[in-house]
């Protein structure tokens, strides 16, 4: 069997680099908030997959909730930027559907996208 090079982070790895170190991202590369990683789970961490899990486990955590926390935190801060559009808030943050980022939106901050970004621009005196 031949060995895997790992010189450039997958998916997964840019994920589970992200779960560890519960950072939240700062590119609007919508790999690193994936929600399908590949089931290559090698990497410098050299940690498994199934060990990510347990460790998230361990501590009452879901990775998928993480992950999904992570993207809207995301989200919420690209929508303080009046030039772009939710739609395109939707798709840097992951969400293929605009619908479903914003039910996603709704149950984690209890208003939509729009709301949301209207609150600010009234509280910041746009």
């Amino acid at each position: 069997m031949q060995k895997r090079s790992y010189t450039s982070p997958t998916p997964w790895n840019e994920i589970r680099r992200r779960c560890l170190s519960l950072r939240s991202p700062d590119s609007d590369d919508r790999r690193r908030c994936s929600l399908n990683p590949s089931p290559d789970c090698g990497g410098r961490r050299r940690c498994s997959r199934a060990s990510l899990y347990r460790l998230f486990e361990q501590r009452g955590l879901s990775v998928g909730e993480h992950i999904r926390a992570v993207r809207l935190n995301h989200g919420r801060a690209l929508l303080r930027d009046p030039r772009l559009g939710i739609g395109d808030i939707a798709l840097r943050c992951g969400y293929d559907d605009l619908s479903a980022f914003g039910k996603a939106f709704r149950r984690r901050f209890g208003m939509t996208p729009r709301d949301w970004r209207m609150m600010i621009d009234t509280a910041g005196g746009a």
